[in-house]
């Protein structure tokens, strides 16, 4: 990655680094809430919806906006095209959802979805047509922009849901929280994109979307149908009652997955689409992004094996304290989830989705398998079969974007793991801790309390250990940060 474009991912990721933190705190605050309010049957029943309707927001997207930035020179003409795709799109699949809605509440839960499912199918197009606002103002870098506009509607609609939750109107009103961040999110990103967009359908455009969103939408769809699969089999294998359980306890670590890949994937993707015929750059770009995701999302996975019973009690309830063992299992996947977005991020912005739908088909068909034979075991088996399909398909994408960029894995993989080492220190204490001392409530803030002590030590007094990217050219930014807020507070 050249001098440039990574000040520019740097800036990218400052700007995204700060929604993060953000939108961060504001979603965990809301998830705690929540999670104290609803039943986790409401939420099994909340999981059973959102199953459908995250499929149909893959295909209503149809990787237009996806499309919109990776041209490098889109004019107003294919600006408007992708616009009108998204409006034609995004109707359609409403009006499948809404025809349907009474067979895919029966085939995945009860007839009690069906009503929220048509209510939340009106997002569908907003949401489709939000592909393509967000599209142009990440082509043109304004990542602070979007996270303002998504932070404000986020807390709009949140505000809505808890109220609702409160006066115990249950499944409606998380239900409510997500059609009115949707709605909202459209509003404001038409408003301040500061374009007309006009409806316009240029057959040559079409041509040119559908030759990359095309292969995106199936990549895409396929991964969002494997993202839900748990979702999908879980209520009638087991229960709604143990969806709930499984959606809310992988859902408050999917949310910080998101979020923070998200920095990454945001800030990556316009600028690797810029310089997708620049081999040296992209090989560049892959090492660093991936030594400095894997030494970051490590260090969030022993924080949330570690301290899983302290984090539950805080952001979940004391009535989720059963799901530790759960949420331990499922934090394994907080580093294969980066592997895989990063991979996602590589293979779009260097258009090889044909092979990332060839991935995640072959993703889906083994997490079935899995799920169908292991689902015996509760969920704790569909956790691990989860976990091991995830570890395939990183394992399949990292192979092949090495093959492509002429990037060695062995090399790749030896660099990684000496970019580990810095944990084993961490993980040392953490065993002590569990086996000695892992029992009351006071213990576990004490212990996190020391666990973060030994992180700071590390990375301000050890920084070599955790690695040559993080040395120099995470590390002197941190000290600079750090000596600006001393001065300060002096």
């Amino acid at each position: 990655m050249s001098a440039g474009n990574f000040d520019k991912t740097i800036k990218g990721l400052s700007s995204q680094t700060l929604v993060t933190i953000v939108l961060g705190i504001l979603e965990i605050v809301s998830f705690s809430i929540m999670s104290r309010l609803l039943t986790k049957t409401e939420f099994g029943y909340y999981a059973a919806i959102m199953s459908v309707i995250m499929i149909f927001r893959s295909l209503a997207e149809a990787g237009i906006g996806a499309s919109v930035i990776q041209r490098k020179n889109a004019d107003s003409s294919y600006i408007n095209t992708a616009y009108s795709l998204a409006l034609v799109v995004g109707i359609i699949a409403t009006i499948i959802v809404v025809l349907l809605s009474n067979i895919f509440s029966r085939l995945i839960a009860d007839d009690t979805i069906c009503i929220p499912l048509m209510l939340i199918s009106v997002t569908l197009i907003p949401y489709s047509l939000n592909s393509v606002y967000k599209a142009f103002l990440l082509k043109h870098l304004h990542f602070l922009r979007l996270g303002i506009f998504q932070i404000a509607a986020f807390v709009v609609s949140n505000t809505i849901a808890v109220i609702m939750a409160v006066y115990n109107f249950g499944l409606y009103s998380i239900v409510t929280g997500n059609i009115l961040n949707i709605l909202l999110q459209n509003v404001i990103l038409r408003y301040f994109s500061q374009t007309k967009f006009q409806f316009t359908i240029d057959r040559n455009k079409i041509s040119d979307i559908l030759s990359f969103g095309g292969w995106l939408t199936l990549s895409r769809l396929t991964g969002s149908i494997y993202n839900q699969l748990d979702k999908i089999l879980m209520a009638k294998l087991l229960s709604v009652y143990e969806l709930g359980n499984f959606y809310r306890t992988r859902g408050l670590i999917e949310s910080i997955n998101s979020q923070i890949g998200g920095v990454f994937d945001v800030t990556l993707f316009p600028i690797l689409s810029g310089i997708q015929d620049e081999r040296e750059a992209i090989q560049n770009a892959y090492k660093k992004s991936l030594n400095l995701g894997c030494i970051f999302f490590s260090l969030l996975f022993l924080y949330f094996f570690f301290n899983a019973k302290l984090i539950i009690y805080l952001f979940l309830g004391e009535k989720w304290l059963d799901q530790i063992l759960l949420f331990r299992v499922l934090s394994f996947s907080m580093v294969i989830y980066f592997l895989t977005r990063l991979a996602d991020c590589f293979i779009r912005s260097l258009a090889l989705v044909k092979f990332g739908f060839a991935v995640k088909l072959l993703s889906c068909c083994l997490l079935i398998v899995g799920i169908l034979f292991f689902y015996i075991y509760g969920s704790i088996g569909i956790a691990v079969v989860i976990l091991v399909t995830n570890i395939i398909s990183a394992t399949v994408k990292t192979w092949y974007i090495c093959h492509r960029t002429g990037v060695s894995m062995g090399s790749l993989f030896q660099s990684t793991i000496r970019g580990l080492l810095y944990s084993i220190p961490l993980v040392v204490l953490g065993i002590a801790y569990l086996l000695l001392y892992d029992s009351t409530f006071i213990n576990s803030v004490m212990f996190f309390l020391l666990f973060t002590i030994a992180v700071l030590i590390i990375l301000l007094h050890f920084p070599k250990v955790v690695g040559g990217v993080y040395y120099k050219q995470i590390y002197p930014v941190l000290c600079n940060k750090i000596r600006v807020l001393y001065h300060k507070l002096k």
